[in-house]
Protein backbone atom coordinates (compact mmCIF):
# COMPACT_ATOMS: atom_id res chain seq x y z
CA UNK A 1 0.00 0.00 0.00
CA UNK A 2 1.94 2.92 -1.16
CA UNK A 3 -0.95 5.12 -0.62
CA UNK A 4 -3.18 6.89 1.56
CA UNK A 5 -5.91 6.19 -0.71
CA UNK A 6 -5.09 2.39 -1.95
CA UNK A 7 -5.28 1.93 1.83
CA UNK A 8 -8.15 3.51 2.53
CA UNK A 9 -10.42 1.59 -0.39
CA UNK A 10 -8.70 -1.39 1.09
CA UNK A 11 -10.00 -0.43 4.82
CA UNK A 12 -13.46 0.20 3.92
CA UNK A 13 -13.02 -3.13 1.66
CA UNK A 14 -12.17 -4.91 4.49
CA UNK A 15 -14.73 -3.25 6.90
CA UNK A 16 -17.87 -4.19 4.47
CA UNK A 17 -16.65 -7.96 4.67
CA UNK A 18 -16.12 -8.08 8.91
CA UNK A 19 -19.53 -6.09 9.26
CA UNK A 20 -21.21 -8.81 6.85
CA UNK A 21 -19.53 -11.46 8.89
CA UNK A 22 -20.82 -10.00 12.20
CA UNK A 23 -24.63 -10.20 10.44
CA UNK A 24 -24.28 -13.93 9.11
CA UNK A 25 -22.47 -14.96 12.57
CA UNK A 26 -24.56 -13.15 15.37
CA UNK A 27 -26.89 -14.89 16.55
CA UNK A 28 -30.21 -12.77 16.45
CA UNK A 29 -31.31 -10.56 19.24
CA UNK A 30 -27.33 -11.25 21.14
CA UNK A 31 -26.61 -7.51 20.23
CA UNK A 32 -27.48 -5.07 22.92
CA UNK A 33 -31.38 -4.59 23.27
CA UNK A 34 -31.50 -5.73 19.42
CA UNK A 35 -34.73 -7.33 20.10
CA UNK A 36 -36.61 -3.76 20.89
CA UNK A 37 -35.19 -2.45 18.29
CA UNK A 38 -36.23 -4.91 15.27
CA UNK A 39 -39.75 -5.11 16.85
CA UNK A 40 -39.48 -0.92 16.73
CA UNK A 41 -38.68 -1.57 13.14
CA UNK A 42 -41.02 -3.92 12.34
CA UNK A 43 -43.75 -1.99 14.38
CA UNK A 44 -43.11 1.01 12.08
CA UNK A 45 -43.20 -1.18 8.96
CA UNK A 46 -46.46 -2.34 9.52
CA UNK A 47 -48.11 0.32 10.80
CA UNK A 48 -46.19 3.68 10.07
CA UNK A 49 -46.92 4.74 13.88
CA UNK A 50 -44.80 5.56 16.91
CA UNK A 51 -45.63 2.18 19.05
CA UNK A 52 -47.30 2.25 22.25
CA UNK A 53 -44.94 1.19 25.82
CA UNK A 54 -45.63 -2.52 25.84
CA UNK A 55 -44.59 -5.87 24.10
CA UNK A 56 -41.40 -6.31 22.66
CA UNK A 57 -40.58 -2.66 21.80
CA UNK A 58 -41.22 -1.71 25.25
CA UNK A 59 -37.55 -0.89 26.35
CA UNK A 60 -36.36 1.06 23.12
CA UNK A 61 -39.89 3.02 23.04
CA UNK A 62 -38.73 6.16 24.06
CA UNK A 63 -36.20 6.29 21.50
CA UNK A 64 -36.47 8.84 18.39
CA UNK A 65 -37.92 6.95 15.67
CA UNK A 66 -35.54 8.47 12.68
CA UNK A 67 -33.35 5.05 12.40
CA UNK A 68 -36.61 2.95 12.12
CA UNK A 69 -38.41 4.83 9.61
CA UNK A 70 -35.15 4.71 7.48
CA UNK A 71 -34.69 0.48 8.93
CA UNK A 72 -38.70 -0.09 8.10
CA UNK A 73 -38.92 0.50 4.36
CA UNK A 74 -35.91 -2.46 3.54
CA UNK A 75 -38.82 -5.06 5.58
CA UNK A 76 -42.00 -3.64 5.19
CA UNK A 77 -41.97 -6.67 2.11
CA UNK A 78 -42.18 -9.21 4.74
CA UNK A 79 -45.61 -10.06 6.82
CA UNK A 80 -45.27 -9.27 10.35
CA UNK A 81 -44.76 -12.55 12.11
CA UNK A 82 -43.59 -14.01 15.35
CA UNK A 83 -40.28 -13.02 16.81
CA UNK A 84 -38.13 -16.14 15.72
CA UNK A 85 -36.27 -16.17 19.30
CA UNK A 86 -37.30 -16.19 22.79
CA UNK A 87 -35.90 -15.39 26.08
CA UNK A 88 -33.19 -18.09 27.52
CA UNK A 89 -35.08 -19.08 31.18
CA UNK A 90 -31.65 -20.50 32.43
CA UNK A 91 -29.15 -17.73 31.10
CA UNK A 92 -27.97 -15.97 33.99
CA UNK A 93 -25.08 -12.91 33.65
CA UNK A 94 -23.36 -14.37 36.91
CA UNK A 95 -22.92 -18.10 36.71
CA UNK A 96 -20.89 -18.34 33.16
CA UNK A 97 -21.68 -22.27 33.21
CA UNK A 98 -25.33 -21.63 32.18
CA UNK A 99 -24.03 -20.39 28.20
CA UNK A 100 -23.79 -16.62 26.83
CA UNK A 101 -27.02 -16.77 25.29
CA UNK A 102 -29.68 -14.35 26.49
CA UNK A 103 -32.25 -15.67 23.91
CA UNK A 104 -33.35 -19.26 22.15
CA UNK A 105 -32.23 -19.36 18.87
CA UNK A 106 -35.77 -20.97 17.85
CA UNK A 107 -36.09 -22.99 14.38
CA UNK A 108 -37.35 -20.05 12.13
CA UNK A 109 -34.30 -18.47 13.17
CA UNK A 110 -31.89 -20.79 11.26
CA UNK A 111 -30.94 -21.17 7.66
CA UNK A 112 -32.04 -20.94 5.36
CA UNK A 113 -33.61 -17.68 6.29
CA UNK A 114 -37.56 -16.85 6.14
CA UNK A 115 -40.06 -14.42 7.54
CA UNK A 116 -38.55 -12.66 10.59
CA UNK A 117 -35.15 -13.63 10.81
CA UNK A 118 -34.61 -13.04 6.23
CA UNK A 119 -36.31 -9.45 7.80
CA UNK A 120 -33.76 -9.35 10.85
CA UNK A 121 -30.95 -9.93 8.76
CA UNK A 122 -32.02 -7.25 6.19
CA UNK A 123 -32.50 -4.73 8.77
CA UNK A 124 -28.55 -5.79 10.24
CA UNK A 125 -27.54 -4.47 6.36
CA UNK A 126 -28.63 -0.87 7.20
CA UNK A 127 -26.15 -0.63 9.98
CA UNK A 128 -23.34 -1.59 8.19
CA UNK A 129 -24.17 1.01 5.42
CA UNK A 130 -24.13 3.59 8.13
CA UNK A 131 -20.96 2.46 9.52
CA UNK A 132 -19.56 2.78 6.17
CA UNK A 133 -20.75 6.56 6.46
CA UNK A 134 -18.85 7.01 9.83
CA UNK A 135 -15.64 5.33 8.56
CA UNK A 136 -15.70 7.90 5.54
CA UNK A 137 -16.51 10.98 7.43
CA UNK A 138 -13.78 10.28 10.34
CA UNK A 139 -11.56 10.15 7.35
CA UNK A 140 -12.78 13.00 6.22
CA UNK A 141 -12.29 14.92 10.00
CA UNK A 142 -8.88 13.75 10.46
CA UNK A 143 -7.96 14.96 6.87
CA UNK A 144 -8.75 18.52 8.22
CA UNK A 145 -7.64 18.32 11.49
CA UNK A 146 -4.21 17.07 10.25
CA UNK A 147 -4.00 18.51 6.59
CA UNK A 148 0.06 17.85 6.62
CA UNK A 149 -0.09 13.87 7.64
CA UNK A 150 -2.15 12.00 5.35
CA UNK A 151 -1.71 8.90 6.85
CA UNK A 152 -3.50 10.27 9.65
CA UNK A 153 -6.81 9.56 8.35
CA UNK A 154 -5.83 6.63 7.21
CA UNK A 155 -4.93 5.25 10.97
CA UNK A 156 -8.38 6.81 11.92
CA UNK A 157 -10.84 5.27 9.35
CA UNK A 158 -8.99 1.80 10.78
CA UNK A 159 -9.68 2.99 14.26
CA UNK A 160 -13.23 2.94 13.48
CA UNK A 161 -13.53 0.25 11.00
CA UNK A 162 -11.68 -1.99 12.72
CA UNK A 163 -13.02 -1.56 16.41
CA UNK A 164 -14.21 -4.60 17.23
CA UNK A 165 -17.36 -3.65 18.82
CA UNK A 166 -18.03 -0.99 16.10
CA UNK A 167 -17.88 -3.85 13.77
CA UNK A 168 -20.04 -5.97 16.19
CA UNK A 169 -22.80 -3.31 16.21
CA UNK A 170 -22.09 -2.75 12.15
CA UNK A 171 -23.79 -6.29 11.52
CA UNK A 172 -26.58 -5.72 14.13
CA UNK A 173 -30.09 -3.82 14.36
CA UNK A 174 -29.94 -1.15 16.34
CA UNK A 175 -29.89 3.14 16.33
CA UNK A 176 -26.39 3.12 17.45
CA UNK A 177 -25.37 2.94 13.84
CA UNK A 178 -27.38 5.82 12.98
CA UNK A 179 -26.22 7.95 15.61
CA UNK A 180 -22.51 7.36 15.18
CA UNK A 181 -23.04 7.65 11.09
CA UNK A 182 -24.82 11.33 11.81
CA UNK A 183 -22.22 12.30 14.68
CA UNK A 184 -19.56 11.89 12.61
CA UNK A 185 -21.32 13.93 9.73
CA UNK A 186 -21.31 16.67 12.49
CA UNK A 187 -18.03 16.78 13.13
CA UNK A 188 -16.88 16.33 9.42
CA UNK A 189 -18.93 19.23 8.38
CA UNK A 190 -18.17 21.49 11.45
CA UNK A 191 -14.49 20.81 10.72
CA UNK A 192 -14.58 22.08 6.61
CA UNK A 193 -16.65 24.84 8.27
CA UNK A 194 -13.85 25.87 10.17
CA UNK A 195 -10.96 25.35 8.12
CA UNK A 196 -11.77 27.01 5.46
CA UNK A 197 -16.01 27.25 4.19
CA UNK A 198 -16.64 28.80 7.39
CA UNK A 199 -18.66 32.05 5.71
CA UNK A 200 -20.63 30.26 3.18
CA UNK A 201 -24.16 30.06 4.60
CA UNK A 202 -25.32 26.86 3.21
CA UNK A 203 -22.37 24.72 4.92
CA UNK A 204 -23.90 26.17 8.21
CA UNK A 205 -27.50 25.24 6.75
CA UNK A 206 -26.36 21.67 6.44
CA UNK A 207 -24.41 21.60 9.49
CA UNK A 208 -27.78 22.58 11.45
CA UNK A 209 -29.56 20.44 9.64
CA UNK A 210 -27.43 17.45 10.29
CA UNK A 211 -27.41 18.35 14.04
CA UNK A 212 -31.24 18.37 13.73
CA UNK A 213 -31.60 14.68 12.23
CA UNK A 214 -29.10 13.47 15.24
CA UNK A 215 -32.00 14.81 17.86
CA UNK A 216 -34.54 12.48 15.74
CA UNK A 217 -31.95 9.48 16.26
CA UNK A 218 -31.11 9.42 19.89
CA UNK A 219 -31.41 11.54 23.17
CA UNK A 220 -27.62 11.69 22.93
CA UNK A 221 -27.81 13.66 19.74
CA UNK A 222 -27.74 17.02 21.63
CA UNK A 223 -24.56 16.84 22.58
CA UNK A 224 -23.66 17.89 19.39
CA UNK A 225 -25.35 21.06 19.71
CA UNK A 226 -22.84 21.78 22.58
CA UNK A 227 -20.09 20.95 20.16
CA UNK A 228 -21.62 22.99 17.40
CA UNK A 229 -21.93 25.90 19.95
CA UNK A 230 -18.26 25.81 21.08
CA UNK A 231 -17.35 25.76 16.88
CA UNK A 232 -19.63 28.54 16.76
CA UNK A 233 -17.73 30.40 19.17
CA UNK A 234 -14.33 29.38 17.64
CA UNK A 235 -15.16 31.12 14.51
CA UNK A 236 -17.03 34.21 16.18
CA UNK A 237 -12.81 34.70 16.90
CA UNK A 238 -11.84 34.32 13.39
CA UNK A 239 -14.07 36.04 11.46
CA UNK A 240 -16.07 39.73 11.79
CA UNK A 241 -18.70 39.57 13.82
CA UNK A 242 -21.17 40.37 10.98
CA UNK A 243 -20.06 37.40 8.89
CA UNK A 244 -19.74 34.61 11.45
CA UNK A 245 -23.46 36.05 12.67
CA UNK A 246 -24.82 35.68 9.12
CA UNK A 247 -23.21 31.97 9.00
CA UNK A 248 -24.50 30.67 12.24
CA UNK A 249 -27.96 32.35 11.35
CA UNK A 250 -28.52 29.76 8.73
CA UNK A 251 -27.22 27.04 11.69
CA UNK A 252 -29.53 27.73 14.23
CA UNK A 253 -32.80 28.26 11.88
CA UNK A 254 -31.81 24.66 10.35
CA UNK A 255 -31.92 22.92 13.52
CA UNK A 256 -34.58 24.58 14.80
CA UNK A 257 -36.92 23.64 12.09
CA UNK A 258 -35.73 20.24 11.76
CA UNK A 259 -35.44 19.09 15.66
CA UNK A 260 -38.54 21.39 16.68
CA UNK A 261 -41.49 18.84 15.46
CA UNK A 262 -40.09 15.87 17.68
CA UNK A 263 -39.46 18.42 20.68
CA UNK A 264 -43.14 19.34 19.83
CA UNK A 265 -44.25 15.34 20.45
CA UNK A 266 -42.27 14.56 23.01
CA UNK A 267 -43.77 17.33 25.16
CA UNK A 268 -47.56 16.40 24.01
CA UNK A 269 -46.85 12.47 25.15
CA UNK A 270 -44.39 12.88 27.89
CA UNK A 271 -45.00 16.48 29.39
CA UNK A 272 -41.08 17.91 28.77
CA UNK A 273 -39.47 18.12 25.15
CA UNK A 274 -36.45 15.94 26.07
CA UNK A 275 -39.19 12.88 26.54
CA UNK A 276 -37.30 11.72 29.85
CA UNK A 277 -40.87 11.46 31.05
CA UNK A 278 -41.35 8.20 28.72
CA UNK A 279 -38.18 7.03 29.32
CA UNK A 280 -38.36 6.86 32.94
CA UNK A 281 -41.53 4.72 32.14
CA UNK A 282 -39.73 1.99 30.52
CA UNK A 283 -36.07 2.11 32.20
CA UNK A 284 -34.83 0.92 35.05
CA UNK A 285 -34.58 4.10 37.68
CA UNK A 286 -31.28 4.00 39.99
CA UNK A 287 -32.63 3.49 43.09
CA UNK A 288 -30.30 5.05 44.93
CA UNK A 289 -27.39 8.08 44.33
CA UNK A 290 -24.41 6.52 42.29
CA UNK A 291 -21.24 5.48 44.65
CA UNK A 292 -17.81 5.51 44.21
CA UNK A 293 -17.21 1.32 43.23
CA UNK A 294 -20.23 1.84 41.30
CA UNK A 295 -19.23 4.49 39.47
CA UNK A 296 -16.20 2.61 39.31
CA UNK A 297 -17.34 -0.77 37.76
CA UNK A 298 -19.36 1.37 35.30
CA UNK A 299 -16.53 2.91 33.97
CA UNK A 300 -14.59 -0.69 33.77
CA UNK A 301 -17.35 -1.59 32.31
CA UNK A 302 -17.72 0.51 29.53
CA UNK A 303 -13.80 0.60 28.82
CA UNK A 304 -13.53 -2.81 28.48
CA UNK A 305 -17.34 -3.13 26.02
CA UNK A 306 -16.12 -0.15 24.16
CA UNK A 307 -13.73 -2.34 22.60
CA UNK A 308 -15.74 -5.74 22.93
CA UNK A 309 -18.85 -5.66 24.40
CA UNK A 310 -20.74 -8.95 22.66
CA UNK A 311 -24.21 -10.62 23.46
CA UNK A 312 -27.11 -9.10 24.44
CA UNK A 313 -26.07 -7.66 27.66
CA UNK A 314 -22.70 -6.57 26.11
CA UNK A 315 -21.17 -9.71 28.99
CA UNK A 316 -18.65 -11.06 26.32
CA UNK A 317 -15.33 -9.43 26.86
CA UNK A 318 -11.78 -9.25 25.64
CA UNK A 319 -9.48 -11.33 28.63
CA UNK A 320 -7.76 -9.06 30.78
CA UNK A 321 -4.39 -8.87 29.35
CA UNK A 322 -6.24 -7.93 25.66
CA UNK A 323 -7.47 -5.14 27.74
CA UNK A 324 -4.31 -3.96 29.53
CA UNK A 325 -2.68 -4.09 25.91
CA UNK A 326 -5.28 -1.57 24.77
CA UNK A 327 -4.93 0.32 27.96
CA UNK A 328 -1.41 0.70 27.11
CA UNK A 329 -1.61 1.53 23.56
CA UNK A 330 -4.17 4.46 25.03
CA UNK A 331 -1.50 5.80 27.47
CA UNK A 332 1.16 5.64 24.52
CA UNK A 333 -1.15 7.50 22.34
CA UNK A 334 -1.85 10.38 24.93
CA UNK A 335 1.60 10.53 25.36
CA UNK A 336 1.99 11.05 21.80
CA UNK A 337 -0.89 13.80 21.68
CA UNK A 338 0.57 15.52 24.74
CA UNK A 339 3.81 15.71 23.04
CA UNK A 340 2.43 16.98 20.08
CA UNK A 341 0.65 19.64 21.54
CA UNK A 342 3.75 20.69 23.62
CA UNK A 343 4.61 22.18 19.95
CA UNK A 344 1.88 22.99 19.16
CA UNK A 345 3.41 26.42 17.64
CA UNK A 346 4.82 24.36 14.44
CA UNK A 347 1.61 22.81 13.90
CA UNK A 348 -1.04 24.31 10.97
CA UNK A 349 -3.75 26.17 12.41
CA UNK A 350 -6.37 23.57 11.31
CA UNK A 351 -4.65 21.07 13.44
CA UNK A 352 -4.52 23.62 16.79
CA UNK A 353 -7.93 25.09 16.24
CA UNK A 354 -9.62 21.24 15.91
CA UNK A 355 -8.00 19.20 18.46
CA UNK A 356 -9.35 20.83 21.52
CA UNK A 357 -12.48 20.88 19.79
CA UNK A 358 -12.88 17.10 19.82
CA UNK A 359 -11.48 17.13 22.97
CA UNK A 360 -14.43 19.00 24.08
CA UNK A 361 -16.59 17.46 22.27
CA UNK A 362 -15.44 14.17 24.31
CA UNK A 363 -15.50 16.06 27.75
CA UNK A 364 -19.77 16.24 26.71
CA UNK A 365 -20.00 13.08 25.77
CA UNK A 366 -18.63 11.85 28.94
CA UNK A 367 -20.29 14.35 30.72
CA UNK A 368 -23.51 13.40 29.06
CA UNK A 369 -22.93 9.57 30.07
CA UNK A 370 -22.20 10.75 33.72
CA UNK A 371 -25.81 12.03 33.94
CA UNK A 372 -27.18 9.62 32.05
CA UNK A 373 -25.36 6.57 34.39
CA UNK A 374 -26.82 8.78 37.79
CA UNK A 375 -30.08 8.40 36.25
CA UNK A 376 -30.49 4.59 35.11
CA UNK A 377 -29.07 1.54 35.26
CA UNK A 378 -27.14 -0.55 32.75
CA UNK A 379 -24.74 2.17 31.47
CA UNK A 380 -21.90 0.69 31.84
CA UNK A 381 -21.38 0.26 27.95
CA UNK A 382 -18.46 1.65 25.90
CA UNK A 383 -21.03 2.09 22.69
CA UNK A 384 -22.88 4.86 24.72
CA UNK A 385 -19.44 7.27 24.11
CA UNK A 386 -19.70 6.27 19.94
CA UNK A 387 -21.08 9.40 19.60
CA UNK A 388 -17.39 10.92 20.21
CA UNK A 389 -15.57 7.59 18.24
CA UNK A 390 -15.04 10.09 15.62
CA UNK A 391 -13.10 12.53 17.26
CA UNK A 392 -11.61 9.69 19.46
CA UNK A 393 -10.63 7.92 16.58
CA UNK A 394 -8.82 11.07 15.47
CA UNK A 395 -7.21 12.40 18.87
CA UNK A 396 -5.83 8.41 19.26
CA UNK A 397 -4.35 8.55 15.40
CA UNK A 398 -2.90 11.64 15.77
CA UNK A 399 -1.12 11.19 19.06
CA UNK A 400 -0.06 7.47 17.67
CA UNK A 401 1.58 8.54 15.09
CA UNK A 402 3.08 11.85 17.16
CA UNK A 403 5.08 8.85 19.33
CA UNK A 404 7.36 8.94 16.34
CA UNK A 405 8.10 12.31 15.44
CA UNK A 406 9.29 11.86 12.00
CA UNK A 407 6.58 12.07 9.60
CA UNK A 408 8.43 9.34 7.11
CA UNK A 409 7.18 6.85 9.89
CA UNK A 410 3.65 7.55 9.85
CA UNK A 411 2.84 4.99 6.54
CA UNK A 412 4.67 2.52 8.88
CA UNK A 413 2.89 3.65 12.04
CA UNK A 414 -0.73 4.09 10.30
CA UNK A 415 -0.25 0.77 8.90
CA UNK A 416 0.94 -1.13 12.04
CA UNK A 417 -2.47 0.45 14.05
CA UNK A 418 -4.55 -0.59 11.05
CA UNK A 419 -3.03 -4.20 11.16
CA UNK A 420 -3.23 -4.36 14.99
CA UNK A 421 -6.94 -3.02 14.63
CA UNK A 422 -7.99 -5.90 11.78
CA UNK A 423 -6.55 -8.30 13.86
CA UNK A 424 -8.25 -7.73 16.82
CA UNK A 425 -11.62 -7.69 15.48
CA UNK A 426 -10.90 -11.08 13.73
CA UNK A 427 -9.52 -12.37 16.50
CA UNK A 428 -13.05 -10.78 18.56
CA UNK A 429 -14.89 -13.48 16.31
CA UNK A 430 -13.39 -16.91 17.70
CA UNK A 431 -12.66 -15.51 21.04
CA UNK A 432 -14.97 -13.48 22.09
CA UNK A 433 -18.33 -14.51 20.19
CA UNK A 434 -17.80 -17.86 19.77
CA UNK A 435 -19.74 -18.78 23.28
CA UNK A 436 -22.85 -16.70 21.77
CA UNK A 437 -22.56 -19.35 18.99
CA UNK A 438 -21.28 -22.50 20.27
CA UNK A 439 -23.43 -23.72 23.03
CA UNK A 440 -21.74 -24.34 26.37
CA UNK A 441 -20.43 -27.83 27.73
CA UNK A 442 -23.29 -29.82 28.89
CA UNK A 443 -22.30 -31.06 32.76
CA UNK A 444 -20.89 -34.53 33.21
CA UNK A 445 -23.12 -37.31 32.60
CA UNK A 446 -23.67 -39.07 36.58
CA UNK A 447 -24.03 -42.51 36.01
CA UNK A 448 -24.35 -42.96 40.09
CA UNK A 449 -28.28 -41.77 39.61
CA UNK A 450 -31.03 -44.71 39.52
CA UNK A 451 -32.44 -44.50 36.27
CA UNK A 452 -36.08 -44.11 36.42
CA UNK A 453 -36.92 -44.36 32.37
CA UNK A 454 -40.15 -42.17 31.71
CA UNK A 455 -41.69 -42.01 28.96
CA UNK A 456 -42.79 -38.56 28.16
CA UNK A 457 -45.12 -38.43 25.15
CA UNK A 458 -43.79 -40.80 22.03
CA UNK A 459 -40.12 -40.37 21.91
CA UNK A 460 -38.79 -38.54 25.12
CA UNK A 461 -37.44 -40.02 27.86
CA UNK A 462 -36.83 -38.69 30.93
CA UNK A 463 -33.93 -41.43 32.14
CA UNK A 464 -32.87 -40.52 35.09
CA UNK A 465 -32.78 -37.06 37.85
CA UNK A 466 -31.23 -36.30 41.13
CA UNK A 467 -32.73 -33.09 43.30
CA UNK A 468 -31.71 -32.59 46.80
CA UNK A 469 -34.78 -31.28 48.63
CA UNK A 470 -36.48 -34.22 49.73
CA UNK A 471 -39.32 -34.26 52.65
CA UNK A 472 -36.51 -33.95 55.45
CA UNK A 473 -35.81 -30.73 53.79
CA UNK A 474 -36.24 -27.67 55.74
CA UNK A 475 -35.02 -24.60 54.07
CA UNK A 476 -35.29 -20.60 54.19
CA UNK A 477 -36.59 -18.48 51.12
CA UNK A 478 -34.18 -17.12 48.79
CA UNK A 479 -32.62 -21.05 48.89
CA UNK A 480 -31.52 -22.42 45.97
CA UNK A 481 -30.53 -25.96 44.46
CA UNK A 482 -29.71 -27.70 41.26
CA UNK A 483 -32.26 -30.06 39.53
CA UNK A 484 -30.00 -32.64 37.57
CA UNK A 485 -31.92 -34.12 34.67
CA UNK A 486 -30.87 -37.05 31.57
CA UNK A 487 -32.78 -37.10 28.54
CA UNK A 488 -32.81 -39.47 25.98
CA UNK A 489 -34.22 -39.65 22.62
CA UNK A 490 -35.71 -42.58 20.76
CA UNK A 491 -36.84 -40.69 17.65
CA UNK A 492 -36.41 -37.07 16.14
CA UNK A 493 -38.07 -34.62 18.45
CA UNK A 494 -40.35 -32.08 17.89
CA UNK A 495 -39.37 -28.22 20.48
CA UNK A 496 -40.20 -29.12 23.59
CA UNK A 497 -40.44 -27.18 26.76
CA UNK A 498 -39.43 -28.08 30.42
CA UNK A 499 -41.57 -26.64 32.83
CA UNK A 500 -41.06 -26.64 36.36
CA UNK A 501 -43.09 -25.53 39.41
CA UNK A 502 -43.13 -25.25 43.02
CA UNK A 503 -46.61 -25.64 44.50
CA UNK A 504 -48.21 -25.78 47.86
CA UNK A 505 -50.95 -27.91 49.13
CA UNK A 506 -53.75 -26.42 47.28
CA UNK A 507 -51.92 -26.92 44.18
CA UNK A 508 -51.04 -22.78 43.60
CA UNK A 509 -47.77 -22.33 41.86
CA UNK A 510 -45.64 -20.59 43.94
CA UNK A 511 -42.67 -20.03 41.56
CA UNK A 512 -42.87 -21.42 37.30
CA UNK A 513 -39.81 -21.69 35.22
CA UNK A 514 -39.84 -22.60 31.41
CA UNK A 515 -37.15 -23.58 29.50
CA UNK A 516 -35.20 -25.77 27.15
CA UNK A 517 -35.04 -29.61 28.15
CA UNK A 518 -31.18 -28.59 27.93
CA UNK A 519 -31.24 -26.02 30.14
CA UNK A 520 -30.75 -23.28 27.52
CA UNK A 521 -27.82 -24.98 25.43
CA UNK A 522 -30.05 -25.96 22.71
CA UNK A 523 -33.47 -27.12 21.75
CA UNK A 524 -34.46 -30.63 21.44
CA UNK A 525 -35.63 -30.44 17.42
CA UNK A 526 -31.19 -30.46 17.19
CA UNK A 527 -31.21 -33.56 19.07
CA UNK A 528 -30.31 -36.35 16.96
CA UNK A 529 -32.74 -39.16 17.34
CA UNK A 530 -32.08 -42.36 18.77
CA UNK A 531 -29.54 -40.64 21.38
CA UNK A 532 -28.99 -41.45 25.34
CA UNK A 533 -27.98 -39.55 28.14
CA UNK A 534 -28.23 -35.78 27.23
CA UNK A 535 -27.43 -34.30 30.78
CA UNK A 536 -28.69 -31.13 31.59
CA UNK A 537 -29.28 -29.22 35.13
CA UNK A 538 -31.81 -26.30 36.25
CA UNK A 539 -31.60 -24.27 38.90
CA UNK A 540 -34.78 -23.79 41.48
CA UNK A 541 -35.12 -21.18 43.74
CA UNK A 542 -37.42 -20.64 46.37
CA UNK A 543 -38.91 -16.78 46.14
CA UNK A 544 -37.49 -14.36 49.14
CA UNK A 545 -41.20 -13.31 51.00
CA UNK A 546 -42.33 -17.45 50.73
CA UNK A 547 -44.85 -18.47 53.32
CA UNK A 548 -43.64 -20.58 55.65
CA UNK A 549 -45.07 -24.22 54.84
CA UNK A 550 -44.31 -27.52 52.36
CA UNK A 551 -44.34 -27.31 49.31
CA UNK A 552 -43.92 -29.72 46.07
CA UNK A 553 -41.59 -29.65 42.92
CA UNK A 554 -43.41 -30.50 39.90
CA UNK A 555 -42.18 -31.08 35.89
CA UNK A 556 -44.27 -31.68 33.04
CA UNK A 557 -43.38 -31.18 29.30
CA UNK A 558 -45.20 -29.44 26.46
CA UNK A 559 -44.70 -28.71 22.85
CA UNK A 560 -43.12 -25.15 22.10
CA UNK A 561 -46.06 -22.77 21.73
CA UNK A 562 -48.73 -25.68 22.88
CA UNK A 563 -48.88 -25.05 26.64
CA UNK A 564 -50.71 -28.72 27.48
CA UNK A 565 -48.16 -30.81 29.30
CA UNK A 566 -47.60 -34.51 27.40
CA UNK A 567 -48.50 -37.56 29.40
CA UNK A 568 -45.42 -39.18 31.37
CA UNK A 569 -45.58 -42.92 32.21
CA UNK A 570 -43.47 -45.33 33.88
CA UNK A 571 -41.58 -48.05 31.79
CA UNK A 572 -44.14 -50.23 32.50
CA UNK A 573 -46.77 -48.27 30.32
CA UNK A 574 -48.65 -47.26 34.05
CA UNK A 575 -49.70 -43.59 33.42
CA UNK A 576 -47.93 -41.03 36.06
CA UNK A 577 -49.93 -38.03 34.86
CA UNK A 578 -49.33 -34.92 32.63
CA UNK A 579 -47.02 -33.74 35.43
CA UNK A 580 -44.72 -35.54 38.10
CA UNK A 581 -43.35 -34.57 41.55
CA UNK A 582 -39.33 -35.15 41.72
CA UNK A 583 -39.11 -32.65 44.91
CA UNK A 584 -40.46 -31.17 48.04
CA UNK A 585 -39.50 -28.84 50.85
CA UNK A 586 -41.10 -27.47 53.93
CA UNK A 587 -39.49 -23.55 53.90
CA UNK A 588 -39.12 -21.81 57.16
CA UNK A 589 -39.25 -18.47 58.03
CA UNK A 590 -37.06 -15.82 56.42
CA UNK A 591 -33.85 -15.54 58.04
CA UNK A 592 -32.67 -12.07 59.96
Amino acid sequence: MHSPRRAFTIILSAFTLLALAFNVVTPLGEAPDEVSHFSYVRHIAATWRLPQPRGAVFGEVFQPPLYYFLAAPLTAWQAPGPLPVEANADWALSDPRRGFNVLIQLPAARWPWQGEALAWHIARLLSAVLGLVAVVATAGIARRTFPEQPWVAVAAAAFVAFLPQFAFLSGACNNDALATALGSLVLWQLARLLTGEGERWQGWALLGLLGGLGIWTKTSGWVFAGTVASGGLLAARQWPSQAWRRALGPAVVAWTVTATPWLLWNWGQSGDPLGWGLMRQVTDARPAPLSAGEAWAVARGAYASFWAGFGGAAHLHFPPVVQGLTALLVALAAVGLARLWHRRHRLPAATRRLVPLWGLHLGLVILALVEWTRTVLGTGQGRLLFPALPAIAVLFSGGWLALWRNPARDRPAALALSGGMLALSLAAIPFVLRPLVAPPLPPPVRADIPAVEWRVGDALVLERYAFPWTVDSHLPPGSSAELYVAWGARAALPDLRLRLQLIDRKNRPLWIKEGTLSAGRDTSDQWPAETTNLPAWHRVTIPPGTPPGWYRLMLSVHPAGDPAPLPITDPAGTFLGEQVMIGQVTVTEATR
